[in-house]
Formats: structure tokens, sequence, C-alpha cells
């Protein structure tokens, strides 16, 4: 029986401190049949040197070294679905890293359940420096239908924290929209979901994969800026207007983000906050009634968690 293929797309920006670790992660895995694909997008440190000491490796099928910054992630992620030539593809973030035996886990999931889209497992948060900050001890595998994952783990959030936590069909790419590539920010969250349209999801809740944190995050400068809150509402719009989002489901959404503009304690000014309130503000009938319907749902889910 024929291996799947899989891609993997190393993305890189100056993460040279940890970018051996995570090709060597990926170079050692137990699943062997895999290509790699490293993208740096104009580094400044010596990414680029790292990275061409292993241009010999007969995993690494393309190199591409940027001139100029891209000034998007997603734009990157992109240029790699395009040269991409497996079956699967794993976006292996540059500043994390994993178990070597985490494709292998993946794959079997994945070819289990032949409708499935996309498999993930749960991830370890790590500092700078690779200690833990908090250590998942879940057990057992979750599948679910792709429209029953967005209205479950996608309407107020993102499940799939951390790219490099998944692998998904190039099948199901294809069939994809390319919007997120404009995001800033947000444009992961829309990118699973759209992927979940196309079949089942499934969740290794085991941990097998490390997300490193860092003291800056771009999530938190788009938050300060409003950006994170006005690529939500587009994510709430497509979600609302495909079914997603009705009755109560559609107000508990709208309080949290309307809790949620309100958390924010470092906006770049006061001016910032207003707009991004009076943008969300009319999306839904008795805004301040939905914000406090949300924290009596947080308030139960926290309760029901303990017991």
């Amino acid at each position: 029986m024929r291996m799947p293929l899989v891609t993997v797309i190393i993305p890189n920006y100056n993460h040279a401190k940890y970018l051996r670790q995570r090709i060597d992660t990926v170079l050692n895995q137990t699943y062997t049949s895999f290509e790699v694909i490293i993208l740096d997008d104009c580094s400044t440190d010596n990414s680029k040197d790292i990275i061409l000491s292993y241009k010999d490796n007969p995993h690494i099928s393309n190199i591409v070294l940027n001139s100029e910054n891209s000034g998007s992630t997603f734009k990157q992620w992109n240029k790699g679905f395009e040269l991409a030539k497996g079956d699967y593809i794993w976006i292996a973030e540059s500043d994390d890293y994993c178990d070597l035996n985490l494709l292998e886990l993946l794959i079997t999931q994945i070819q289990k359940y032949s409708q499935s889209s996309i498999v993930y497992t749960s991830s370890h948060f790590v500092d700078a420096e690779g200690h833990y900050i908090k250590k998942i001890r879940k057990k057992g595998v979750e599948i679910v239908g792709g429209r029953a994952f967005i209205m479950k783990h996608m309407t107020m959030g993102n499940a799939i924290l951390n790219a490099s936590s998944a692998i998904f069909s190039k099948e199901a790419l294809s069939k994809c929209k390319l919007d997120y590539t404009t995001f800033k920010a947000g444009g992961d969250r829309l990118f699973w979901i759209y992927l979940a349209e196309q079949g089942q999801v499934i969740h290794l809740k085991d941990a097998h994969n490390y997300f490193r944190q860092h003291s800056k995050k771009v999530t938190s400068n788009a938050a300060k800026s409003g950006l994170g809150f006005i690529e939500s509402l587009k994510i709430y719009d497509y979600l609302k207007s495909h079914g997603y989002l009705y009755g109560w489901r559609k107000h508990l959404t709208h309080g949290y983000y309307m809790w949620l503009i309100g958390h924010v304690k470092d906006y770049q000014n006061t001016q910032v906050k207003k707009n991004i309130y009076d943008l969300w503000k009319p999306k839904c009938s008795y805004p301040t009634l939905n914000k406090y319907l949300f924290i009596l749902h947080r308030v139960y889910t926290k309760l029901v968690d303990l017991f």
C-alpha cells in the first residue's frame, strides 16, 4: 500500500534561534514519506545560513528565500501550497517543535476516516526557552462533522490554536477560498473554517506539539489596534450568512465579542475602542443583554469543568 506523501511547509521569519530544532524535528519523523518546503520571508538574522545548511537533505524539495518581506504569514502559506506535491499538508511553524511520531499519529487517524479534511493534536504551551507554560494531559480522539466542529469550536475563537499541530487534505484545500490571505491576524481561523467545511475534523487530544509563546505576539498588537476585532467581525458575518449563527448561538457569540472588546486594557487610544464598539454593537439586538448572557455562559462552563 502506498504511503501518502505529506508536504511539510516551514515558513520562517527571524526565528534562527529555533530553526534547527524545528527542521530537525521534521526531518527525524518516524513517518518518512514527506517532502519539505522551507520559505524564508527576508529574515534579518542568520536564518538563511541555517536553512541553506539543509539544502542537500533528500527530503528538502524547495527552498524559497524572499528578497523582500511579503508582510503576510498567510501569503507565505499560499506560496507553499502552490509548490506542494503531497496528498496532505503540514504547516510546521519555524518557532515550534513536536514529538518525532507526530506525523505518524496524524496520518494514521486521517487514513482511518477518509471523509476527514483536518486532523490535529493538542499542543503543550512552552516559553521562549522551551519550559512548560501549560502541559496538556488529555487523552482520546474526537471525530466531528465539519459543520458541527465550526459551530462548537470556531464561533467564539479558534480551536486549532497552532497550525503546527495539524495536517489537512490537499484535495480539501483546493476547494477553499483564498481571501484569508488578506488578513493580518485572523486569517488562520478563517482558513480552518473553510477547510472544516470540506469534511470531518479529527482531534487527537493527546498533545504531541509544542506551541512556543513569546513575550510579544502579533495577535496582541492586532487587539491594541482594533484590527483583530475588525477581522473577527468579517468572520462573524461569514458564519452568520452561512447559517452557523442563529438563535441563542448568535446572541451568545455577539455577547462574547462585546465582552472581549471591554476587556482589552491597552488599546492604542480610547478612540480605537469606541470605533470597534460602534462596529460591533449594531450587529445584533440587545448588545448589553448579549454580553451578560455570555458572562453567565462562561461561569456555567467553568463550573461544569470543575465537576
